[in-house]
């Protein structure tokens, strides 16, 4: 068995060299200050194009009037009406289940508060803890009341009557 020949190659096509662009210092004159004006006035056209852009920025597409913004809302809100409408009222059965959910969901966050606060302390099953000590228990102490309107003096006389007892 003989071998193929082998393919020839497909005539490529030739790139163009690239021409590299003439250093100013081999430049004559004319085409220095063609070459200079271009530049110049690309530049100078950026930079106007710049600052027309921050003296006038484009706004935003969602930047609406307010008359727009305000027809807008009224429709979704018309929309949201009739649709609300549209839907079927609960049965008693539903709705007994959903207030009686409701109610759980109120009973769990009621249930969540651990400690007690100052005026649900005397809610609290567990009774007041009695210490014993050289100078006597502090039972004496739970059973005695304050009355509110008491002056200093008396203030001063009652615990002193506490203190020696």
């Amino acid at each position: 068995m003989l071998a193929a020949p082998p393919q020839k190659k497909k005539a490529s096509e030739k790139k163009q060299p690239i021409i590299p662009k003439k250093l100013p210092y081999e430049m004559t004159d004319a085409e220095l200050d063609a070459s200079l004006k271009s530049d110049v006035d690309s530049f100078f056209k950026k930079l106007k194009a710049e600052s027309e852009a921050k003296q006038n920025p484009k706004k935003p597409y969602l930047l609406l009037w307010p008359e727009d913004l305000r027809q807008r809302v009224e429709a979704q809100q018309k929309k949201r009406h009739e649709a609300q409408k549209e839907s079927p009222s609960l049965s008693d059965y539903d709705h007994t289940l959903r207030k009686y959910i409701e109610e759980e969901k109120k009973k769990e966050k009621r249930a969540r508060k651990g400690v007690a606060q100052l005026e649900e302390q005397s809610k609290q099953s567990v009774p007041p803890l009695v210490i014993g000590n050289e100078y006597g228990s502090n039972i004496d102490l739970l059973d005695q009341q304050i009355s509110v309107d008491l002056k200093f003096d008396e203030l001063e006389f009652f615990l002193w009557k506490l203190v020696l007892a």
